[in-house]
């Protein structure tokens, strides 16, 4: 790649876009007008998104919510199922 031997400030994002959407089995997604509304884009360029905000209350919120789910009363807080 060319792009690999003087990179531009994004490191070559654009280049790896073309090179996965390229290799994809149905071809490109988000190439096309009629796949857009699949993804978080508001044009056929695909810009930056803002990844989820990662905080413990909300894993442990979730946490909470599956433990009463699934009726799991004898969890505990820091249980490892491979752990031997």
């Amino acid at each position: 790649m060319d792009c690999s031997r003087t990179p531009d400030p994004t490191a070559c994002a654009k280049e790896f876009f073309l090179f996965r959407e390229c290799n994809r089995p149905d071809g490109p997604h988000m190439l096309i007008e009629e796949h857009l509304d699949k993804y978080n884009v508001s044009s056929a360029t695909i810009g930056p998104v803002d990844a989820p905000e990662r905080v413990n209350s909300n894993t442990a919120a979730f946490l909470e919510k599956m433990k009463e789910t699934l009726h799991l009363k004898n969890f505990k807080e820091k249980f490892v199922a491979y752990k031997w």
